[in-house]
């Protein structure tokens, strides 16, 4: 998936492209059809979940905060064991 290098979540705030990208290598896609990374994937779910990773980061949440966000959302299936 390409991320843009800066994207803007706020007039005030940014959220690089790179802290998406970590947090998406270590997230399934949960569409049942793909089996990839967020990273790797560009469904409609992956977008999804990736507005969720950006919006965590946006208001300053940490990687194990948005983890958790992602498991209470979309289940354990989502974390790459």
């Amino acid at each position: 998936m390409l991320i843009p290098l800066l994207v803007s979540c706020s007039s005030s705030n940014a959220v690089a492209a790179s802290d998406v990208t970590r947090i998406a290598q270590k997230v399934n896609c949960i569409c049942d059809t793909c089996n990839l990374i967020l990273s790797k994937c560009d469904c409609e779910t992956v977008r999804q979940q990736i507005a969720m990773i950006r919006k965590g980061l946006s208001r300053g949440q940490s990687e194990e905060q948005i983890m958790r966000d992602l498991v209470t959302q979309y289940g354990q299936r989502v974390l790459i064991p």
